[in-house]
């Protein structure tokens, strides 16, 4: 899901594919505009736009067949050897039912490095991690890291996926020392730039954003969206909550197929709004 090898392997396809690409975007934008307004279930949406979405889906094929590949190698057998939460974090006191992760300052590249503030959210307990591979993380640049990269993943079968990503704010041509969201951008501007990194795909659209809300959570802006995309790599429907930690943006993400999100819609939002920026507690992993 890293920005950089989306944008790579996108420069070397054919001018004729972009052209094609270019030219289905009218009709892909007054396709979905209507669809989303009658939407009732995920098969409808994604049957009626398979004709104006087409030529898009052959350009994300070739853009994104190595991201694939790095997010599914060793991903299943990690899944279903791992703990549940349950079994080993502590009850969160923000969710009842819940049990909290705290990313204490050794427990991923970017952490260890000072690059970010601890941070923490709180999970369902069947949820299990997925360990992040080296070349996600950014172990191997990190505190130079110039690209998007992957902190931690957690998952559940029934539920949908976690994933908590980090952007450096020059990447964004932010050039500000230790920026606060705000700083960094509109809740419009902020997702046209960090949106690739939700989907793991391209730029969402407008007609693909169901909703945005700026809230702020102990003296820290956030900001966060509700995404509904059959062209998002991890799931129709995202939610991310995105801040600023010293020269980074922060996202936290959660992603869902229409099944899952069926059942799991109220666990999900719940997932996203309990994370944030934190001091470190004698509990952080």
């Amino acid at each position: 899901m890293i920005i950089s090898i989306t944008a790579s392997r996108a420069r070397g396809i054919k001018n004729e594919a972009n052209q094609r690409f270019a030219k289905s975007r009218p009709d892909r934008g007054r396709g979905i505009s209507s669809k989303y307004k009658k939407h009732t279930g995920g098969s409808s949406l994604i049957t009626k736009c398979k004709t104006c979405a087409a030529t898009r889906r052959e350009f994300n094929g070739i853009a994104l067949s190595g991201v694939f590949s790095i997010l599914h190698t060793g991903s299943v057998e990690a899944f279903e050897d791992g703990k549940q939460v349950s079994a080993y974090l502590p009850a969160s006191v923000d969710v009842s039912g819940y049990f909290v992760f705290e990313a204490g300052q050794t427990r991923t590249p970017a952490l260890r490095a000072g690059a970010i503030e601890p941070y923490k959210i709180s999970l369902p307990g069947d949820w299990k991690e997925i360990p992040v591979s080296n070349a996600k993380s950014g172990n191997y640049c990190q505190p130079r890291c110039d690209e998007a990269t992957t902190e931690v993943q957690f998952a559940s079968p029934t539920a949908g996926t976690l994933q908590v990503i980090i952007i450096p704010t020059n990447k964004l041509m932010i050039t500000e020392k230790s920026p606060e969201i705000e700083s960094v951008g509109t809740l419009d501007s902020v997702l046209n730039a960090v949106s690739p990194a939700i989907t793991g795909s391209v730029a969402v659209e407008q007609e693909e954003i169901i909703s945005q809300e700026q809230y702020s959570k102990n003296n820290r802006g956030y900001y966060q969206y509700e995404l509904l995309t059959p062209f998002a790599a991890y799931g129709l429907h995202n939610l991310a909550c995105v801040t600023t930690s010293q020269n980074y943006v922060v996202i936290a993400t959660v992603a869902a197929s229409e099944k899952q999100w069926s059942t799991s819609e109220q666990e999900l939002r719940n997932v996203v709004t309990s994370f944030q920026i934190s001091k470190v507690s004698q509990k952080a992993q």
